[in-house]
């Protein structure tokens, strides 16, 4: 196999949330596709979910099949993270703040250097 060919392979597991959403969606959606496929599809697809939330993906496309639609808002739904994860009492808490790690390699260089 010539150089060009294995830098042109792309896996299927390498497949970036949004183009395995959008594989696994067509999927869902193609009136031919048959139950036991449906039923491997809507793992794959709600597994990519907290990502394209993370990206923002839902805030500038709206899924214009309404049946698919209200299914992953539903799901959506339930994807609220937890206020422990951020280190706070409550999302949107301002009088919360959470404390940073910082973190000064370059005063260790210095110090090392002995400037």
């Amino acid at each position: 196999m010539s150089p060009i060919a294995l830098i042109t392979l792309k896996p299927t597991s390498c497949l970036c949330p949004l183009e395995t959403f959008i594989a696994c969606a067509h999927q869902m959606l193609d009136p031919v596709t048959p139950e036991p496929v449906l039923c491997a599809m809507e793992p794959k697809l709600l597994a990519q979910l907290p990502a394209l939330r993370a990206l923002g993906v839902f805030e500038l496309f709206e899924v214009r099949d309404p049946s698919l639609r209200a299914w992953l808002d539903d799901e959506l739904a339930k994807l609220v993270a937890p206020a422990s994860v951020f280190g706070i009492d409550e999302i949107g808490d301002s009088t919360a703040t959470a404390q940073p790690v910082l973190l000064h390699a370059h005063d260790d260089a210095v110090a090392e250097s002995g400037s």
